[in-house]
């Protein structure tokens, strides 16, 4: 049986928009998914990613903490004021070791200080990327700040990293101190917080102590008060935009010498009470180099004070928190008639190290770690200059060559060097990047650019002032690529060409790769990149011993 023609034309069309609602609905549906997958898979690489994503920037942090030296524990809180930079709903920070209830989490808008934002789920903890990870049922709001509170808990333990306790010997017994090593990645340790270089914010630190004990931070202390069970609350001033691996305080018995320096910086140095009249060196020299480092770079140190620690137990030779430095007393402490004269040059070059970050690392600050080599490269070069105006008599610059140059000669002629600026994609490879390549072949390298740019033109007036100088002719970026972006180093063979018979120079230059084992095996992890080096030459005649302008060769 078959339909009326009238009625086959109405099953049509009603078949029709039936077809096209389905179609409507599979694309709506198939959108929704992959707005879905991709959303998730955003969400998901942020997370996965070691790097933070820059949806946020904290803009202020105050950190509470109490701590418990005699039983081994700290707790407190840290709220966090931060800018949305683009619409998300995912807020990443760094956390690790810390025992944090993620219920009492809080999250406002500034706007609208009485309302707490809604989670999509109970925040929780990435471990292999170390984040505190907070989903939003509602996305923040670019250009808006909020307000994130979090309390937390954790032991005081021996290693050195984050808060930790030390200790030291006395008639009476064992002591102990509290102290933090935040570098490189371990503020996270202490409390929640976005633990990159590049996101600085200002700080304001509070401590609570055991009345036998004083702290010390990076800023100057703004108020002490007495609390009702008896302990002391010490709160310090605002500081300027920091990093969080800088950020530092101590919570010690300790003894202190002061002195003001030609600057006006307020100048103490800590030390146990029974080593405390073997400070007075490190007073001296550092109050002394802080100024010539101030002069030098025609920028004043931003501190109101600065504070020397020596504490015992520390594991790294000396860390250069902003206005906190901390040393290890072997490299530090110094005694007149008693300690060598080999001791006596090392403490004041590791201080002119330290004080020379204060302003290159803390005051300009990488923006992540893959150039490590030009933090630590920097300070270790202008240690020498720090050393020399304050010990002359030393010739500090003349010591360069066998002091960094050639034990990295030896190190770099391997196949097992690296290039001294390499991508980063794990915390192990942040941490590898503290080494003999990155401090000594870069104060060599920097060593290398100062000569040929000129001292004045590179740390003084930048390396824009090039052009300034009448050297803009030399492309810098071209030259050091050809030096960071591959290991090794060249050998080079110069001949002079004789016969021209027109009263100049000709030489014929060539180059290759030097290794120490011609025979080795090049192959390595980064690749052969072609071993080809721009080489700034410089020379002189037997007529004078000053150089002439550079001549610059790549082979």
């Amino acid at each position: 049986m078959s339909l009326p023609k009238k009625e086959m034309a109405g099953y049509r069309h009603r078949k029709m928009i039936a077809v096209a609602v389905i179609v409507i609905l599979i694309i709506i549906l198939t959108v929704a998914l992959i707005y879905g997958l991709v959303f998730s898979s955003r969400k998901s690489y942020e997370w996965n990613n070691l790097r933070l994503p820059t949806s946020l920037k904290p803009l202020k942090y105050d950190v509470h903490i109490r701590s418990d030296i005699e039983n081994f524990a700290f707790n407190g809180s840290v709220q966090i004021l931060f800018k949305c930079n683009e619409k998300t709903n995912l807020v990443l920070l760094h956390s690790i070791a810390l025992a944090i209830d993620v219920n009492d989490i809080l999250l406002k808008e500034d706007e609208s200080p009485d309302t707490t934002l809604e989670f999509r789920k109970t925040p929780w903890f990435h471990e292999a990327n170390q984040y505190l990870v907070i989903e939003l049922k509602e996305a923040l709001k670019p250009g808006k700040v909020y307000t994130l509170y979090v309390e937390f808990s954790a032991p005081l333990g021996l290693e050195v990293a984050g808060f930790y306790r030390t200790s030291y010997e006395t008639d009476t017994g064992t002591r102990w101190i509290g102290s933090t090593m935040f570098a490189i990645a371990t503020a996270r340790k202490v409390f929640p917080c976005f633990d990159e270089p590049a996101f600085k914010a200002n700080f304001t630190i509070t401590l609570d102590h055991a009345p036998e004990y004083q702290a010390i931070s990076n800023m100057a202390l703004n108020m002490s008060s007495s609390l009702a069970d008896g302990w002391t609350r010490s709160k310090f001033k605002e500081s300027v935009p920091m990093s969080t691996y800088l950020v530092a305080w101590a919570v010690t018995d300790f003894a202190m010498k002061e002195r003001t320096s030609k600057n006006g910086v307020r100048f103490r140095v800590w030390a146990r009470p029974d080593a405390i009249d073997t400070v007075d060196y490190a007073l001296e020299k550092g109050g002394d180099i802080l100024d010539y480092y101030g002069e030098y770079y025609d920028t004043s140190f931003p501190l109101e004070k600065m504070d020397f620690i020596a504490v015992p137990g520390f594991s790294f030779r000396a860390m250069e928190n902003w206005g906190m430095n901390v040393y290890v007393p072997s490299e530090f402490l110094y005694e007149e008639g008693v300690s060598s004269a080999k001791n006596k040059q090392r403490v004041c070059v590791l201080i002119a190290h330290e004080l020379a970050h204060q302003w290159f690392g803390n005051l300009v600050t990488l923006e992540w770690w893959d150039d490590t080599w030009i933090n630590e490269g920097f300070a270790s070069y202008i240690e020498y200059l720090g050393t020399n105006v304050t010990e002359p008599a030393w010739n500090m610059p003349d010591m360069f060559l066998y002091r960094d140059l050639h034990p990295v000669l030896v190190t770099d002629s391997l196949t097992t060097s690296r290039p001294i600026s390499i991508p980063i994609s794990t915390l192990d490879e942040i941490y590898a990047q503290f080494d003999i390549i990155s401090y000594n072949k870069g104060a060599s390298l920097l060593r290398m650019l100062s000569h040929f740019l000129g001292e004045d033109t590179l740390f003084r007036k930048g390396l824009k002032a090039a052009q300034e100088h009448g050297k803009g002719h030399i492309n810098v970026k071209t030259i050091m690529d050809t030096w960071t972006l591959q290991m090794g180093y060249p050998v080079v063979t110069l001949t002079r060409e004789y016969g021209r018979g027109d009263g100049n120079l000709h030489f014929k230059t060539e180059q290759q790769r030097f290794l120490l084992n011609p025979l080795s095996d090049t192959r390595s992890v980064y690749g052969d990149v072609g071993y080809v080096w721009h080489i700034p030459l410089t020379y002189t005649t037997g007529n004078t011993l000053e150089f002439f302008s550079p001549i610059n060769k790549n082979g």
